[in-house]
């Protein structure tokens, strides 16, 4: 028995190995911190530092690979189509540079390219070296996220930790520009539902995690982002269709989605929030108001999950019992998104022209320039 345990657990690293995954593992974090928080968003020129840094430890770690200082890589048929797609995207830039009418644009997208190829070759190294690499890696990028979305809405709460607004209000710091925000903040969602619904975790970091939906749910709103919306909405779809605990998930997004569509709607009517510029007394006022119901709306459901998550350790779920709250859940879900829409139409004077200004501004952004900010 202890034989065929043994045969079916996962291989243990050597001790090399673990101290070399450990040694690259620390330069990668901070490369993706550095991409996060200071990677200068859609300006390329924020770029070249980085991507040195990048394409720099990759030669590195590849030269300590082919001296049999590390161990190669050995991705499986998912990883070997990534990279052979990633690679293709990435000749392509290339090629396209001939017919391309701006050129320099074209120079610019190549050399983004490289960028992410050497931080993709950066992390399938790291994840043959080390254990347990993809959790190690959510949780640095849940992080990471964490760290954003707190940064950005620092901005909104205290005024004159944020950028100037004259341009434009919409949400965008640190990434510096909203739309990439609004994706960063999509990205966070699954992980957050995977750190609140696995029931390995403790009952803390679960609660944590489920709270964090309503910061990372305003952010979204606040960046007005068409796109960056509609991919939140599907990560958070597919994560529900793939995950085993959907229903964990289910109920971090059930105590969570209310509180993010209450904020958001007040959040969404106040002008000095949301229209470029605004007087910096409003806006003083309106982010120490928003920062008030931001932390009790977190509060709240980090109490609430706290309180399910215990519940759940105290008394395990049957199965027979998880298909009827699997069932329950999916529809109290439904209706706190309808609520939540309720809610949003109540908190104005007039519902019906707020949904027609809102619908409008969906299909018709105000235009403002990326490398502003």
């Amino acid at each position: 028995m202890r034989a065929a345990l043994e045969a079916g657990a996962a291989p243990v690293p050597a001790p090399r190995q673990l101290r070399a995954g450990t040694a690259l593992a620390a330069p990668i974090a901070v490369l993706l911190g550095w991409s996060v928080l200071d990677g200068g968003g859609a300006d390329p020129s924020g770029l070249f530092l980085l991507g040195t840094a990048a394409i720099v430890l990759l030669a590195g770690a590849l030269v300590c690979v082919l001296a049999g200082l590390l161990p190669a890589p050995r991705p499986g048929r998912a990883g070997t189509v990534l990279a052979g797609a990633f690679a293709c995207w990435v000749v392509w830039l290339g090629v396209s540079i001939l017919w391309s009418i701006e050129a320099d644009r074209s120079w610019d997208a190549l050399n983004r390219g490289l960028v992410y190829a050497a931080l993709l070759g950066l992390g399938m190294l790291g994840g043959a070296l080390l254990p347990r690499a993809p959790q190690l890696l959510a949780g640095c990028l849940a992080l990471l996220c964490a760290l954003a979305i707190g940064w950005a809405l620092a901005g909104k709460v205290v005024p004159a930790l944020g950028p100037d607004v004259a341009r434009s209000a919409r949400l965008r710091d640190p990434v510096g520009y909203w739309n990439a925000l609004a994706l960063l903040v999509a990205m966070s969602l699954p992980l957050w539902l995977w750190l609140a619904a696995r029931r390995g975790h403790a009952a803390s970091l679960r609660a944590l995690a489920a709270a964090a939906v309503v910061p990372a749910g305003v952010a979204l709103l606040l960046t007005a982002s068409r796109g960056g919306l509609v991919v939140a909405i599907v990560a958070v779809l597919v994560w529900l269709a793939l995950s085993p605990a959907r229903l964990e998930g289910l109920v971090a997004l059930l105590l969570a989605v209310p509180v993010v569509g209450a904020i958001g709607a007040w959040a969404l009517t106040r002008s000095a929030l949301t229209s470029e510029g605004s007087a910096v007394a409003g806006r003083e006022r309106a982010g120490l108001e928003l920062g008030l119901v931001l932390v009790a709306g977190t509060a709240l459901v980090l109490a609430l999950a706290f309180a399910a998550a215990k519940a759940e350790e105290r008394e395990p779920v049957t199965p027979q019992r998880r298909r009827r709250l699997l069932r329950a859940t999916a529809a109290l879900a439904g209706g706190a998104v309808v609520l939540s829409l309720a809610v949003a139409a109540l908190s104005v004077d007039d519902p019906l022209g707020w949904v027609r200004a809102r619908a409008d501004e969906f299909r018709n952004p105000p235009s403002a320039d990326v490398t502003q900010g």
